[in-house]
């Protein structure tokens, strides 16, 4: 999934700055996202209320966004239009967004949790390519299979029928079991 990430990012930022920054923050943000997951499953966080959780991300966030914020304040008030989007974006995009995936994690964990913030990326740029007309190249193509492919795996996709007969056939009879016991083998 990571490498996924990697490829749709692009790999010839050229030494860019403002691209090399961009990638990076990508990048941390992938990794706040796997470490965030992590620290939701263990005391004393587990214990917390969900919604707790969230205020508190969002409370310490805005602390540490604010300054940067107030560093590029517009010279005028925003319309209203824009002041609606904020709402929006802070209460739905953020907060609702969180808290499901806080939920989701306590469900099914944070390995096959965290699984759906790989298929964002490919959601941003199939949407800049399509509404925005942005170029789509041959690493954004691998970035989108490698990603699915991963996600896949990782959520415990099996290989195909034949390939995956062939490969477990050479496995020691005791592996088999136990990889059919899993349910990873729809053939036996």
């Amino acid at each position: 999934g990571m490498g996924g990430v990697v490829a749709l990012l692009g790999l010839d930022v050229g030494g860019d700055r403002q691209g090399l920054l961009g990638a990076g923050l990508v990048l941390l943000a992938a990794a706040g996202y796997a470490v965030a997951a992590l620290l939701v499953k263990r005391p004393p966080v587990a214990t917390l209320p969900l919604l707790g959780v969230v205020a508190a991300e969002c409370a310490v966030t805005t602390v540490v966004l604010l300054p940067l914020a107030v560093m590029r304040l517009p010279n005028r008030v925003p319309d209203l239009e824009v002041m609606v989007s904020l709402l929006v974006l802070g209460l739905i995009c953020t907060a609702l967004a969180y808290l499901t995936f806080y939920a989701l994690v306590s469900e099914v964990g944070a390995s096959r949790g965290t699984v759906f913030t790989y298929v964002n990326p490919v959601v941003s740029v199939f949407l800049g390519v399509t509404l925005l007309g942005e170029p789509l190249n041959a690493a954004m193509v691998a970035g989108f299979i490698l990603i699915i492919a991963g996600s896949w795996l990782s959520t415990g996709g099996a290989l195909p029928l034949p390939l995956g007969h062939l490969i477990r056939r050479g496995l020691p009879s005791e592996a088999r079991r136990e990889a059919g016991a899993n349910g990873r083998d729809a053939s036996h």
